[in-house]
């Protein structure tokens, strides 16, 4: 039996988008640095303290774990165990013993960043490892292919700095309109001043970069002597000098393009979630297509993998948005469509007559359009129907008022007598 697999997954999506980004870098040598470990938003927080992404805890964090058993759990995947936390106290590096709510957090924040690094990079060479033996027909557990984090040293780690430090400012757009003058009042009272007697600065205007086509970053390593440089950087062209790069920004960079293999994923995205049922039925279900994929070919290499680990959510959120303003736009000019048919005495669409019969019968006394209009044909006079006009038109078709059915009258319950027990004698 073949092994499922699904259409899209997160590991595929998120290995392409690598891909892509790859073809706007410059790199020291692309075959090393091309693969970071770990994803921060400052150098400085390379040899700081981070939050652990493992879910038990790390030997690093703590002198000592706690009591714990395993509850067996079986389900329709299979049969797992569960660790549970039974008693016990953890205690920090210093020996201070913690509270249940400072507990996870001082466990959680204080691994180090490096050894963080590590565990990913042991983690993401053993499942490739282990991903291969699949691929090739071997049977073999994910077990065999662990790989100690202890075993990495500095020189094998690569760190991606998110930076907008080699993008250039945007240039400031014009404004159309001129601002007003205003009354200039001079008072004592007005004057911005600090408890000390200095003047406020006003703070500048936010600051504001060249649009680029996902977040801009710099690769660092370790050298022999532990020092952090510089190994690649994003949307440049030019070449590495031993210390930096030399070159000139560039946003489409000499190569670079998204992958056909993202390409084809956007395209068997957008298809499925046009079959679904709530969206198959439109005649628009073209032009919604369309329009998510142009959504996605811009939004594509935005996804920040620092933030989450889920591409497949951000995307289907933005196909999502882009078949609902499809369809936003469609009903708002069918209903102008439908207003001027009406104003010249016109048949409209099947939707809003099929809102009038309703407003007819009684069942909505309002169309979503407004109010349902009757016109006179003898006459040719317009006249807004109430609830009490439907009722009417209705009583005229059927002969028949609605009956109000009255609220039944509650039954009292008696208590009945209880009587002594008797007793042969």
């Amino acid at each position: 039996m073949a092994r499922k697999h699904n259409y899209l997954n997160n590991k595929d999506i998120l290995t392409e988008i690598h891909t892509s980004k790859r073809t706007y870098c410059t790199y020291r040598n692309e075959e090393l640095d091309h693969q970071f470990d770990l994803i921060l938003d400052h150098i400085d927080d390379i040899n700081g303290d981070g939050v652990s992404v493992a879910s038990t805890v790390h030997p690093d964090a703590i002198w000592h774990t706690t009591i714990t058993n395993k509850i067996k759990r079986t389900s329709k995947h299979g049969t797992k165990f569960v660790t549970k936390l039974t008693h016990g106290t953890y205690a920090n590096k210093h020996g201070e013993h913690l509270s249940p709510k400072a507990e996870l957090d001082s466990i959680l924040s204080i691994v180090p960043n490096i050894q963080i690094a590590k565990d990913n990079k042991a983690k993401r060479i053993a499942k490739g490892a282990y991903d291969a033996a699949v691929f090739a027909g071997e049977k073999v557990k994910q077990a065999q292919f662990a790989i100690d984090p202890y075993s990495y040293t500095l020189q094998d780690l690569v760190f991606r700095i998110n930076t907008f430090e080699h993008i250039p400012l945007a240039p400031p757009k014009p404004t159309k309109v001129k601002a007003k003058r205003k009354k200039i009042i001079e008072s004592d009272l007005l004057h911005d001043v600090s408890d000390d007697g200095d003047l406020i600065e006003t703070p500048p205007d936010k600051i504001k970069y060249v649009r680029v086509n996902f977040p801009p970053f710099f690769h660092y390593r370790f050298n022999e002597r532990e020092q952090l440089f510089q190994v690649a950087q994003s949307h440049w062209v030019g070449e590495y000098n031993g210390e930096g790069f030399d070159g000139e920004f560039n946003i489409e960079h000499d190569d670079g393009h998204m992958t056909e293999k993202l390409a084809k994923m956007f395209r068997m995205l957008c298809e499925r979630y046009a079959t679904k049922a709530n969206w198959r039925g439109y005649t628009y279900n073209d032009e919604m297509r369309g329009q998510a994929m142009l959504q996605l070919s811009v939004i594509g290499l935005q996804f920040n993998e620092m933030k989450s680990q889920n591409p497949f959510a951000y995307y289907t959120a933005a196909v999502n948005n882009a078949f609902c303003r499809v369809l936003n736009i469609e009903k708002r000019n069918q209903s102008i469509r439908d207003d001027i048919l009406e104003m010249n005495d016109f048949t409209p669409s099947y939707s809003r007559q099929n809102e009038h019969d309703m407003a007819r019968a009684g069942n909505l006394p309002q169309s979503n359009h407004g109010d349902v209009i009757s016109i006179d044909p003898a006459t040719g006079e317009r006249k807004v129907l109430t609830a009490m006009d439907v009722e009417d038109i209705k009583f005229e078709a059927t002969g028949k008022r609605p009956v109000i059915k009255k609220p039944k009258a509650k039954k009292k319950i008696v208590a009945k007598p209880k009587f002594p027990r008797t007793t042969l004698a």
